[in-house]
């Protein structure tokens, strides 16, 4: 079982499957391919990436689906599977020629497998689980160190614009009244930060309508405020605030009409254990 399909590999590593899966082990001499140990490392490589969506809070049932009008996986989630499998594949047949030496080309492979894997933590890339079919997606904090929750009505809301996928923010603009939900202030951009509405508005635990289906809502955390606590004769500072000057959640909402709703990123180095 897997996200992705032997014939996918082919768009990758084109002969992969032939180089190493094959064998001329036989009385013909004929060229055969062992699909049962592919299917098993492709199988191998789906626990893998299932074990780090299960990390992903906004996903909410793994394995992921097939998209409903398609019947197909997500194309980052086959392209995940495939350049898993690959490297994990590469790494034991050359370990022992290479060591911790391996060539680029090999970890371009690694590499395109982290990058998706942080799209999709970091919200560039939205699963159709995200928006659970209804188009508004699950909240992605990216700036900003307060403790107060953020939520969208993902679960249970209806995107229902037309037009196009946007992404929205929210960014806490004033504190001056406080830092608690009630007191600080916010805007809106529906160009994912590129400019904001003109207006401001205030935070709140109940919801708080945007725009065609989306609503927005915080709630209050745990904090320990501002102030110094001394541990074993050191003091220690600390300032845990609900909401702070410079917050940003990001948001992305797709219309139901609209098939695809991925965006494609650029290859970026990253360490792989």
């Amino acid at each position: 079982m897997g996200y992705a399909g032997k014939g996918d590999f082919e768009r990758f590593y084109e002969g992969f499957a032939t180089y190493y899966y094959g064998n001329r082990d036989n009385s013909a001499g004929t060229l055969e391919i062992s699909t049962s140990v592919l299917d098993g490392d492709i199988a191998s490589s789906f626990d893998r990436i299932n074990i780090l969506l299960d990390s992903i809070g906004r996903v909410p049932i793994v394995p992921v689906g097939t998209n409903v009008r398609t019947g197909k996986h997500h194309p980052h989630l086959i392209e995940w599977n495939v350049v898993d499998t690959i490297f994990t594949k590469l790494r034991a047949r050359h370990m022992s020629e290479f060591r911790d030496k391996l060539p680029d080309w090999m970890l371009s492979f690694a590499t395109r497998a982290d990058q998706i894997f942080d799209d999709i933590v970091c919200g560039r890339v939205v699963l159709d689980t995200d928006t659970t079919t209804r188009g508004i997606g699950y909240p992605v904090k990216i700036a900003g160190r307060s403790v107060a929750d953020f939520h969208t009505n993902w679960d249970s809301g209806f995107y229902s614009a037309v037009d196009f996928p946007k992404v929205f923010r929210f960014r806490v603009s004033g504190t001056s009244e406080g830092n608690e939900i009630g007191q600080a202030k916010f805007v809106i951009s529906e160009d994912d930060g590129y400019s904001y509405l003109t207006g401001e508005y205030e935070t709140g635990t109940s919801w708080i309508h945007i725009k065609n289906g989306l609503s927005i809502r915080w709630k209050p955390a745990a904090t320990l405020g501002i102030g110094t606590v001394v541990v074993e004769g050191t003091p220690t500072y600390y300032n845990e605030l609900q909401i702070e000057f410079g917050d940003v959640w990001q948001v992305k909402c797709v219309p139901m009409t609209v098939s695809g709703i991925n965006s494609r990123s650029t290859f970026k180095t990253f360490g792989r254990g």
